[in-house]
């Protein structure tokens, strides 16, 4: 999509009103998620606008984080949505970690949302929806960004909820590492791909992005946001909201699930074990009492991914050498 493709291009874009793409794409998934009468499927699509923002636009769109996290807030405040929608709006977390972990927690703790949003994530991840969906990466990526930080300077909820953030953390990447060994096996004729699997994986591969803008006739005037679900948080990102009569939100569902995400060119693996070190050289202890509250196959699993990038990364080295 134009996100992915043009970056710069679209963070210095606007509409013809003069309002900057981002926050015009932003205004508009916040109508489509606070009104009632859009699909799981427009939902959906909204929410993943916004990832894509955050996963393609590195640094670029800081003033707006209070806006796309209160937006993450307004929709996770519905008690009735379906396990997707609840994955994608983790999704936007993880993705928000990952683009900025600082930053993101600071957010949080200002507008006393930081409860509200981890356990919000933490219970999406409970079910197979969850540990199975498609933007588990960018969840992943988040809570690898949290055992980047200095332990010390994290927020107490987040202190509180480690253990259990680094449970689930250890159960999606045994889900990837199963996963891809499953793909080698198939690949390498081990094992027989299933006939609606193989329709299934061409079907994705092909499916492309297919969020239309579309000129409106009808004009709508996006909602200020007044940070209502983040209580206690000052606005403070720039630009006008202008209004987006220009736009209309017109989803027809295919590819739903698929977006482009630069986070598929990073080894997820590769990116927690990192992450693991520089845990474990600040925080062994923590680190070695947090790995001894997982089931015991699940210490093997773990144990098994951190060797096996050992020595990747020793095989890296001796190839450049």
């Amino acid at each position: 999509n134009y996100i992915s493709r043009d970056p710069i291009g679209f963070c210095q874009g606007s509409s013809p009103e003069g309002v900057p793409f981002p926050m015009v794409i932003i205004n508009m998934s916040r109508n489509v998620l606070s009104d009632h009468r859009y699909t799981e499927t427009d939902c959906k699509a909204a929410l993943q606008l916004i990832t894509s923002i955050l996963l393609n636009c590195h640094g670029a769109v800081d003033h707006l984080m209070p806006l796309i996290l209160d937006t993450a807030a307004m929709r996770s405040s519905l008690a009735n949505d379906s396990p997707a929608v609840k994955m994608c709006v983790s999704e936007i977390i993880g993705a928000a970690l990952h683009y900025n972990c600082p930053l993101t927690l600071e957010i949080l703790q200002m507008g006393n949302a930081t409860e509200l949003m981890l356990d919000m994530v933490l219970g999406s991840l409970q079910d197979d929806y969850g540990l199975n969906g498609s933007p588990r990466k960018a969840v992943a990526f988040g809570f690898c960004s949290i055992l980047k930080q200095d332990f010390c300077t994290l927020p107490p909820l987040v202190k509180l909820r480690i253990c259990k953030i680094f449970e689930l953390l250890v159960k999606l990447l045994i889900e990837v590492k199963n996963e891809t060994e499953g793909l080698g096996k198939a690949l390498s004729g081990e094992e027989e791909i299933d006939a609606n699997d193989a329709d299934m994986v061409e079907k994705e591969s092909s499916m492309g992005s297919t969020n239309d803008r579309e000129e409106s006739e009808e004009e709508f005037a996006p909602e200020e946001c007044d940070l209502s679900n983040l209580k206690g948080f000052k606005k403070n990102y720039n630009g006008n909201d202008g209004d987006c009569s220009w736009v209309d939100f017109d989803y027809d569902g295919a590819g739903s699930d698929e977006f482009d995400n630069p986070l598929d060119s990073f080894d997820s693996l590769q990116y927690f074990s990192v992450s693991y070190k520089l845990f474990q050289a600040k925080q062994p202890e923590l680190l070695s009492k947090m790995i001894q509250s997982l089931p015991h196959n699940e210490q093997i699993e773990l144990n098994n991914i951190l060797n096996e990038e050992a020595l990747r990364a020793k095989e890296e080295e001796r190839q450049v050498n």
